[in-house]
C-alpha cells in the first residue's frame, strides 16, 4: 500500500491490489458501497497495511465487492481527515472470490 507512505500524483489514477476487509452497507447514509482492503503479503509491523475505498456517488456494473475478495482499485487518491483513501473510483477488478 504505497499509496499511505509515499505522495500519490497530484493527477491522474492510482492502482492499489488488496483483499476486500469491511464493507459498509447499502443503508449507511454516506459511506454505502464503500469499502477498505488490506495488502495480506504485508508484515505486521507495517505501519500502513489497507486503505478506505470511498464509493459514494460512483456506479460499478459489476457491484460492490465482498468481503474476501481480491481486488484491484483504480481511483484518484486523496487526503480525508489526514487519512489517505481512494475516491472517484473508475475500475474495480475482482481478481479472486473469498
Amino acid at each position: 500500500m504505497a499509496l499511505k507512505v509515499m505522495m500519490p500524483p497530484p493527477e491522474g489514477l492510482f492502482s492499489v491490489q488488496g483483499v476486500v476487509t469491511a464493507v459498509f452497507p447499502d443503508d449507511h447514509p454516506s459511506l454505502a458501497g464503500s469499502f477498505i482492503i488490506q495488502d495480506e503479503n504485508a508484515p505486521a509491523t507495517t505501519l500502513y497495511q489497507g486503505i478506505f475505498v470511498y464509493m459514494r456517488d460512483a456506479v460499478m456494473e459489476q457491484g460492490t465487492p465482498q468481503v474476501g475478495d481480491r481486488v484491484t482499485v483504480e481511483g484518484r487518491a486523496n487526503d480525508y481527515l489526514g487519512q489517505k483513501q481512494l475516491s472517484l473510483v473508475e475500475r474495480i477488478n475482482v481478481e479472486g472470490q473469498g
